[in-house]
């Protein structure tokens, strides 16, 4: 058997040892995305969107999907993954945050339709996104790698 193979096989069982974990993530990454359901939400105008409910609703649904990326890549039991998210709660709040942030562009961009205002807001929000998935993937791996938790 070949290095590459073993490893492969190595990855993949500590993929599936932690089912729970997985599972958890998954049910945390669809229900946050269809809270959120950033290809249909719309913002007419920025005072609509800076309402205490609406705030609210996209940072949680943005914690929801935040938490199921942390814990998918940390691959750790999840009693450990769970007590890494509440580590760096603060990592945790700022992906959030730019959750909320990205989710406010895109839905001015939704609302604007395929103008100027409308891609370039898009663009923007998803980018946005995008960052505060990496964040939270990145600090999976760093659960992942900490000894200690």
């Amino acid at each position: 058997m070949s290095k590459s193979t073993f490893e492969t096989e190595k990855a993949l069982e500590t993929v599936f040892d932690n089912l729970a974990s997985l599972i958890l993530a998954a049910i945390l990454f669809f229900t946050g995305l269809g809270l959120s359901n950033p290809l249909s939400f719309t913002v007419p105008t920025v005072a609509s969107y800076l309402t205490l409910g609406t705030l609210l609703f996209q940072f949680i649904a943005g914690l929801l999907v935040v938490a199921a990326f942390t814990i998918a890549y940390a691959r750790k039991p999840l009693k450990t993954s769970i007590a890494g998210l509440v580590r760096d709660a603060r990592a945790v709040a700022i992906a959030g945050a730019l959750w909320t942030i990205g989710m406010l562009l895109v839905g001015l961009g939704n609302a604007n339709g395929f103008t100027l205002v409308g891609i370039i807001a898009n663009l923007a929000g998803y980018a946005l996104l995008l960052a505060s998935l990496v964040l939270s993937g990145t600090l999976g791996a760093h659960i992942a790698s900490s000894k200690t938790v």
